[in-house]
């Protein structure tokens, strides 16, 4: 099954893309901080992709991007629109970067494209 970290600190958002992550079939694990986050990342099996919330209470999603490294797929979310916030996201080694307010079927799309293009999980026509 593949496993999802969802690092936001506003609780109704949060709770929205684990529920719709969980309805596509996949594992989510979650964190209001990336301080919360760190032990997440620690855990075994690891997460096979991330979405990470821009501003964070303690660091940002940029800083915690580095914990997690290259090999992990990760999509920033976040309430910044502008142009070069999202070239920072990309540059930063993000896969994706999604503006809130969004669908949740597009981030969830967005989350198995992810996974497609890293060689990781399984598509969500397999996980229904």
């Amino acid at each position: 099954m593949v496993r999802v970290l969802v690092v936001e600190d506003e609780t109704n958002i949060r709770d929205m893309i684990a529920l719709n992550l969980r309805h596509a079939g996949m594992e989510v694990v979650e964190a209001e901080s990336a301080e919360a986050a760190l032990p997440l990342l620690a855990q075994k099996p690891g997460c096979d992709a991330a979405i990470l919330d821009v501003m964070l209470p303690d660091h940002d999603g940029y800083e915690l991007k580095t914990f997690i490294g290259d090999e992990t797929p990760v999509i920033f979310l976040t309430a910044k629109t502008d142009v070069a916030q999202r070239v920072k996201g990309l540059a930063a080694g993000a896969q994706d970067y999604i503006c809130k307010p969004f669908e949740p079927a597009e981030l969830v799309a967005r989350v198995e494209a992810a996974l497609r293009r890293t060689g990781r999980g399984r598509t969500v026509l397999q996980a229904c």
